[in-house]
């Protein structure tokens, strides 16, 4: 049986990484996240998420989950920028810009 990447990450995870059950399902439910907003299903295959990793997919999941809770970047504190999300001279509106 296949595994899905979800699963396969969590096996590494837990046995290559030795990291505890709590860390393992955070880590779990970021990536969850991450298929969300890529419009991928949880069993999406390791093809499928290399595919649909870009540097601005990724940038724009960052910031979203990052500030996403303020509403929009803009509204993001400051200290919850990261200079890798926002360029000087970049439109402030998205920070994958």
């Amino acid at each position: 049986m296949t595994q899905t990447v979800g699963e396969r990450w969590g096996e590494y995870l837990r046995l290559g990484r030795r990291m505890s059950p709590h860390t393992i399902s955070a880590y779990l439910a970021d990536l969850r996240s991450l298929l969300d907003f890529l419009s991928l299903r949880q069993d999406a295959t390791e093809e499928q998420l290399r595919d649909a990793l870009t540097q601005r997919a990724i940038r724009s999941w960052l910031a979203q989950t990052l500030c996403g809770r303020w509403g929009s970047f803009d509204d993001c504190p400051p200290h919850s920028r990261h200079s890798q999300f926002h360029r000087v001279g970049s439109s402030r509106g998205d920070p994958a810009q």
